[in-house]
């Protein structure tokens, strides 16, 4: 069974700087359990949304909050591309 890498670097198309500091990339890592029970104890979709982002990329929710949406939008599509199974043919799982 093949599933996406552990982690993935985000290079972004417009960087930011907070508090000085120059972000270019973000290393994105796959979500767990643990990140997700962390995410919905927030009230609203944007916040646990935000939580969740916060803490596979390690930065402040501050931080984030400066991203321009379109980098914002492809953290997204990495997170989302974590959650997919791989498309070998003939792929079977107990789990399924």
């Amino acid at each position: 069974m093949s599933y996406p890498m552990g982690s993935q670097v985000l290079v972004l198309v417009h960087p930011i700087t907070v508090d000085g500091r120059e972000i270019k990339e973000l290393n994105v890592r796959r979500p767990k359990v643990r990140d997700n029970l962390i995410a919905s104890k927030k009230e609203t979709d944007a916040d646990r949304e935000m939580t969740m982002m916060s803490l596979l990329t390690g930065e402040d929710d501050s931080v984030l909050q400066e991203m321009d949406m379109l980098d914002f939008e492809a953290l997204q599509q990495v997170v989302v591309g974590f959650r997919k199974k791989g498309s070998l043919e003939n792929e079977t799982s107990s789990a399924e």
